[in-house]
């Protein structure tokens, strides 16, 4: 993380790694796990088959409640999200912001603990494990 980082990206989005792919052995019913000690997050098709699902649990400070959330996204709002569009900078309204390899779900946030938002920093180890999960 060389470069300087937006101001609504936390500083915690670089311990997110992969946790683990489930395949539940069927294709629909793969889930990929990123985290840390203190965010969960999973992506998984959507079972109506429209798209994928993200999921995300936030665990702050004990003086802020935890934060939960879910959006849809399709398949190309994925790859432009997690950097695979080729694209440097990317938004989709209260889906995700991302700048180079800062990526933030839903949105921005102010980059303190306590925002209801996600900061994922996108080494090539997260976003080729984002590529395979897709294939």
């Amino acid at each position: 993380m060389s470069q300087m980082h937006p101001s609504w990206y936390h500083c915690n989005g670089g311990k997110i790694s992969q946790i683990g792919i489930n395949s539940a052995n069927s294709p629909t019913r793969k889930v990929l796990v990123l985290g840390s000690n203190s965010i969960g997050i999973k992506i998984y098709r959507d079972p109506q088959g429209t798209g994928y699902l993200i999921t995300y649990e936030i665990h702050h400070r004990n003086d802020i409640p935890t934060t939960w959330g879910k959006i849809s996204m399709s398949e190309i709002e994925i790859q432009k999200a997690f950097g695979l569009s080729g694209e440097d900078e990317q938004m989709v309204l209260e889906k995700f912001i991302r700048q180079g390899r800062y990526l933030s779900i839903p949105g921005p946030g102010t980059g303190n603990d306590g925002d209801p938002n996600v900061s994922i920093y996108l080494d090539e180890a997260l976003v080729s494990n984002v590529r395979a999960f897709l294939d």
